[in-house]
């Protein structure tokens, strides 16, 4: 069992290859540090997996964060790069972000979480894509104070409640091109549960110009084009105008069986005419 790796005020480092577990705080830990790879760690059984602060321009990818209370965090941290990293089975979030903006968030899995896969905390114009963000206690996608974020191509399969949860002042987000299946306990049928919840408004569930919206595996095939098509719960009023009817073969509910069980999902969707 090593001590936790922490570099402050440091650049241009690669860290890789570690075994950083069984820690009561951090397993990689980043202060004020710029331009590093973290890359093929495993940081399980720790408070907090990797740990990133008042950073920049990092590279985090193909790291194992599971097990931890956080599998990675980024406070008040710009332009880093998370990728292909495992944050799966944590006792709290499996990617959370706190007053950082413009990260990237590809192809992690996020998935078998206590309280989300991701959670976005005064956070903005953040792009999280391709992410299997399934299986969580609660939420696929939380974002609290957190706007103008593109959430795309990402999977959502069987949460104990919403697939993506939005509150708190978030507006201007994106979400289309997404796979939900039977989140929140839905069902067929649109009058069944709904598996996105808006509460503030101001949020886009659809790309109005390609005209192609979500994937939603209980929406009952009427209404497209108009708000009636898929109803966002919440008080807000938000809707998909333009679900997709039908996933491809890579994003059928088989698919989305894999997906839980810890492999990534690429969403390639098609629209419904």
């Amino acid at each position: 069992m090593l001590p936790y790796q922490v570099d402050f005020t440091s650049s241009n480092n690669t860290i890789t290859n570690n075994n950083c577990y069984g820690n009561s705080q951090h397993g990689i830990y980043l202060y004020s540090s710029s331009n590093n790879n973290i890359t093929n760690n495993n940081c399980s059984g720790n408070s907090y997996g990797i740990s990133v602060s008042s950073s920049g321009n990092n590279n985090i990818t193909n790291n194992n964060c599971s097990g931890n209370s956080y599998g990675i965090s980024v406070s008040s941290s710009s332009n880093n790069n998370i990728t292909n990293n495992n944050c799966s089975n944590n006792s709290g979030t499996g990617i959370y972000l706190w007053a950082s903006s413009n990260n990237n968030i590809t192809n992690n899995n996020c998935s078998g979480n206590f309280w989300a896969g991701i959670f976005l905390y005064y956070s903005s114009n953040n792009n999280i894509t391709n992410n299997n963000c399934s299986g969580n206690s609660q939420h696929g996608i939380r974002l609290y104070y957190s706007s103008n974020n593109n959430i795309t191509n990402n999977n959502f399969y069987q949460n104990t409640n919403y697939g993506v949860y939005i509150t708190s002042s978030s507006t201007n987000n994106i979400i289309h091109h997404n796979y939900f299946y039977q989140n929140n306990g839905a069902r067929k049928g649109v009058n069944g549960n709904c598996q996105a919840y808006d509460e503030v408004g101001g949020n886009y569930w659809y790309d109005n110009t390609a005209q192609e919206g979500n994937y939603w595996s209980n929406w009952d095939g009427n209404g497209w084009g108009t708000p009636n098509a898929y109803p966002i719960a919440g008080s807000a009023g938000a809707y998909d105008m333009y679900p997709l009817s039908n996933p491809t073969p890579e994003l059928s509910p088989l698919a989305g069986i894999v997906c839980a069980l810890g492999l990534l999902c690429v969403a390639a969707l098609r629209k419904r005419k």
